[in-house]
């Protein structure tokens, strides 16, 4: 056979002919190649920063874990968190200490004993029910000591409640007006409170009376922090009846519940301790489970 062939009137060895087909099919894989590791790098650069700006790492990993039907409902509504899973018998009682700076006053001057309220912890240690504590600043500051003993209690993980309890948005229960340039700080110095009084890296954040804007939100979430609300209101903040803080709470609760209580006591919430032995026998008995709220978001 003849080594050579005629191509546009000239003569070419094959040899050159097999060898230039080569290069082409092997410079249209390459460039395939070329375009899959920049859809992967893409893709890993968008899952990067949606771990930063709504939830840590290690909770979006285990999220993706999980039946696609289940990762849809734990996806936060505008940034901000309302309950769990609606497929799992789970729920988190969660407790804030607030502390504003009258409660502080009235606390020197001696209207008040006490803003911790000591019985909310013996019970749910006696029972061993989980719960998440949001605490403020200035609560972490006035009981330094107990705040450390809950950060190592095993059935708890802490919050990041705000440093001084004021409104981040309206007239929000009364509480003082926090101004957006300010907003960052009051998170700020909580966080680092948490972290050089309790050695908590925290990851959650609840805004005072569930009071919050857009530019509040992305205060909270250039912070790394997920925001936590509820979808059970348990009443039990200047409740006078044990019972309906009791029936509040039956009344409403469901799969991946996060209900709100309060850990301060004394005449702000004085019967959160009265309804707890009863509410948590009773979910016990119709099935649920007591988790963190970091357990409920996975």
């Amino acid at each position: 056979m003849v080594p050579y062939i005629y191509k546009n009137h000239k003569i070419i060895p094959k040899i050159f002919l097999y060898n230039y087909i080569m290069i082409k099919k092997f410079a249209v894989y390459f460039i395939v190649y070329l375009l899959y590791l920049g859809l992967l790098a893409n893709l890993f650069l968008v899952r990067k920063i949606h771990k930063k700006v709504y939830a840590p790492i290690e909770i979006k990993q285990a999220r993706s874990l999980l039946p696609l039907r289940v990762v849809a409902e734990l996806q936060p509504i505008n940034g901000v968190f309302f309950h769990g899973s609606r497929h799992r018998k789970q729920i988190a009682l969660t407790f804030d200490a607030d502390m504003t700076q009258d409660m502080k006053n009235r606390l020197a001057s001696g209207q008040v004993k006490s803003w911790y309220n000591h019985q909310v912890i013996d019970i749910l240690d006696q029972t061993h029910t989980k719960a998440t504590l949001f605490l403020t600043g200035m609560w972490i500051e006035t009981y330094p000591s107990e705040a450390k003993i809950l950060a190592s209690d095993p059935l708890f993980e802490l919050g990041n409640h705000s440093y001084s309890h004021g409104s981040f948005y309206g007239k929000c229960f009364g509480l003082k007006p926090i101004l957006s340039i300010d907003a960052a700080g009051e998170i700020e110095k909580t966080q680092k409170l948490l972290f050089d009084i309790t050695g908590t890296t925290n990851h959650l954040f609840r805004f005072p009376g569930g009071c919050y804007d857009t530019t509040m939100l992305k205060a909270a979430s250039k912070l790394g922090l997920d925001v936590i609300q509820w979808d059970v209101v348990s009443g039990d903040a200047f409740g006078k009846n044990t019972k309906i803080i009791e029936q509040n709470v039956l009344g409403k609760v469901q799969n991946g519940s996060i209900i709100v209580f309060h850990l301060h006591g004394g005449p702000n919430a004085p019967h959160t301790a009265d309804a707890l032995p009863y509410l948590i026998s009773k979910l016990r008995a119709e099935g649920y489970e007591f988790v963190k709220v970091t357990d409920l978001l996975i």
